[in-house]
């Protein structure tokens, strides 16, 4: 009799335990379920608000700004990216721009930034012009990659032969990196460049000095020994220093 009761007392005692640990999981079951729910809800209200920068005017572009632009005027850029402004910044992209930016051929590179909530900032990275070419359609102004940028109009920069096409020529590669070499204030001096070969540049000079300069070594021992060169001489006489520590003096009465 009394091992029944104490069986009894266990069975009732097992019942208890069990019931607590069923009201225990289904607690845990509903917390879990209300913590899914708020992840859930603040997730929909995230992707509500990214959806409404990306449809609705909360970003929407009003100003658009250039900076580093000197060869193209900031009406030119404006009336080219004109069709950006009422876009969210957020779907402005590299591509897009590119693709209205690539009527310039001086723009050699870009950068977008947005500045919310309204401002789009374009930085244009221009091609320099380093010299002009005649060719077929006339003479034009080039950059150091042989680019055509724009139709010679008088500017004070050197003109090189060459009778390819400047992007393709080794000739006129080879002049470039003789002009790039030099010093700007000899550079600004130089009219004319020929080639003999790719090896053998010669620069004429704005008042008629010839110079047989030699491929782009030594370009500041070169300069220093033709300006002294120069400073020596008070006849019309041209020079070769493509072998600066030999140079040479023509005098053109011989």
């Amino acid at each position: 009799m009394g091992d029944q009761k104490r069986q009894l007392k266990t069975l009732r005692k097992q019942a208890r335990l069990q019931k607590k640990l069923a009201k225990k999981e289904a607690g845990g079951y509903l917390a879990s379920r209300i913590l899914a729910g708020s992840l859930l809800t603040g997730f929909i209200a995230l992707l509500g608000l990214v959806l409404a920068t990306f449809q609705t005017p909360l970003l929407a572009i009003e100003r658009i700004n250039f900076e580093g632009n000197q060869l193209i005027t900031e009406q030119e850029l404006s009336a080219a990216t004109a069709n950006l402004l009422g876009q969210p910044l957020t779907t402005v992209s590299d591509a897009q721009v590119e693709q209205m930016l690539s009527q310039f051929s001086t723009v050699e590179s870009f950068a977008i930034q947005s500045r919310p909530p309204h401002e789009l900032v374009i930085r244009i990275r221009e091609r320099q012009p380093i010299a002009t070419v005649i060719t077929s359609e006339g003479q034009f102004i080039f950059d150091a990659a042989g680019v055509r940028l724009s139709p010679f109009s008088g500017e004070q920069i050197p003109r090189v032969v060459v009778v390819d096409d400047p992007a393709e020529s080794p000739k006129y590669r080879s002049a470039v990196d003789v002009l790039l070499s030099l010093p700007l204030g000899l550079y600004r001096e130089v009219s004319l460049v020929t080639l003999n070969s790719q090896d053998s540049v010669e620069l004429s000079l704005r008042d008629g000095t010839r110079v047989i300069w030699g491929d782009d070594s030594d370009a500041v021992l070169k300069h220093e020994v033709l300006q002294t060169l120069i400073a020596n001489q008070t006849e019309q006489v041209d020079f070769d220093v493509s072998a600066p520590l030999a140079p040479v003096v023509v005098y053109r009465d011989f």
